[in-house]
């Protein structure tokens, strides 16, 4: 019962509560799905019973759902486009700070391809072999190089200093949420 909540804690969101009865379970109605929504729950006066409320009652904080991950009715199901679901994703992505961060430090990439390829005019070839080496913390410093270019090499190594560390918190990131996610599934 505490896994969900580490990870949730770990990702910086708020921890998943719900009480699970058979093929239903008590959930927060933003957590659950408007088509598996059996009812709506309200506090009442005797201790032992809650008010049962229509479905769509937006005063129930609480509803109590279907729990076998099936909605109620199987005609409302509408198929996820496999471009829009990639879409939602990439849009998500990039609304977090990880993905802000990825941004920035790609456009530094290019930044620094640009600096090499039309302001040194080395080739495309070049530039793109050299962004690469800088950003893997390969930089050469030689003799006679322009001031551009040591300008390019500085960032494009401190670039790839952030960027390995990102890419490796993004993939731990993205593992963590399919296992959570698998989790919770399970659950249901």
């Amino acid at each position: 019962m505490a896994a969900p909540s580490l990870v949730a804690a770990a990702l910086g969101e708020p921890a998943p509560s719900h009480v699970q009865m058979a093929s239903r379970y008590v959930a927060r109605r933003q957590d659950v799905g408007a088509d598996q929504i059996v009812c709506g729950l309200a506090a009442s006066s005797e201790a032992d019973a809650p008010n049962l409320l229509p479905p769509d009652d937006p005063v129930a904080g609480l509803v109590l759902a279907v729990a076998d991950g099936t909605p109620r009715n199987p005609l409302s199901r509408q198929r996820r486009r496999r471009l829009l679901t990639s879409l939602r994703a990439i849009r998500w992505f990039f609304s977090t700070t990880m993905g802000l961060v990825f941004a920035v430090l790609t456009a530094i990439l290019g930044v620094g391809f640009a600096l090499l390829a039309f302001v040194v005019h080395h080739s495309l070839l070049t530039s793109l072999y050299q962004t690469m080496l800088d950003a893997a913390g390969a930089a050469f410093t030689g003799q006679g190089v322009k001031p551009t270019e040591e300008v390019a090499q500085f960032l494009l190594t401190f670039d790839g200093l952030a960027f390995l560390p990102l890419v490796t918190a993004a993939i731990v990131s993205a593992r963590l949420q399919l296992r959570r996610a698998s989790l919770r599934s399970a659950s249901m």
